[in-house]
């Protein structure tokens, strides 16, 4: 399956790209397809993002780029995984980096939707995601590149506005990534009752409808014999 070219992004571009973004201090940084993890450092070591996270399922890249960031001394905050993008873990990503395909970005889209958090910036080099509106766009030949190093424009989307219109659109998605996070931290904190709820329920049909029923085509022994 075809998600990404293979082609390393710029180095200026990258620099545009956490602009965009306005990385920070508080951000951690996710890239999906990491490649030889130039985002991710250049993340941590410009931008002073907190943390960054890098997803690279070719081995190569992967020891490559694991050995560059060794070199760097800078693995306590950058860490590189080797797996599928669609796989990814993006709980903790306030910002995600994609250099990917128009079929790699229609494939992540529904991850994206609804597994980002609420404000999270998602900037994409070169390929749009379809269906998602902007929150801003570079074109290609802006005086903000050389021309030499620019190939294409940059997408900006911040979630949940980018991917629902519409206020009332907008507060649904958020209550229903609230209400997910409220879930799991539920199961979490009360798994040994609802596992006693479980089992009560199991044996429901036998103490209660079952057992009414049972009764009532016992017959009385008062009762006239038919």
């Amino acid at each position: 399956m075809f998600l990404a070219i293979q082609v390393f992004t710029p180095y200026e571009v990258v620099r545009k790209m956490l602009e965009l973004a306005k990385v920070s201090a508080k951000d951690v940084v996710c890239d999906l397809g990491c490649g030889d993890a130039r985002i991710v450092v250049m993340a941590v070591k410009e931008f002073g993002a907190k943390k960054a996270i890098g997803y690279e399922i070719s081995e190569d890249l992967y020891k490559a780029s694991k050995r560059e960031i060794e070199r760097q001394n800078l693995q306590n905050k950058i860490t590189l995984i080797r797996a599928n993008l669609l796989d990814a873990d993006l709980s903790e990503a306030s910002v995600i980096t994609l250099y990917l395909s128009t079929t790699g970005n229609e494939l992540l889209r529904p991850k994206l939707e609804k597994e980002s958090k609420p404000g999270t910036r998602i900037v994409s080099y070169c390929f749009p995601i379809d269906a998602w509106r902007a929150t801003t766009k570079i074109d290609r030949g802006t005086h903000l590149y050389s021309q030499s190093h620019f190939a294409g424009a940059l997408y900006l989307y911040t979630s949940p506005k980018a991917f629902r219109r519409g206020t009332w659109a907008t507060m649904l998605w958020h209550g229903r990534w609230i209400l997910k996070r409220i879930r799991g931290l539920v199961r979490l904190q009360y798994q040994p009752v609802l596992k006693l709820s479980t089992l009560l329920l199991l044996f429901w049909p036998v103490t209660g409808q079952h057992a009414n029923r049972a009764r009532l085509s016992t017959p009385s022994p008062l009762s006239p014999s038919p």
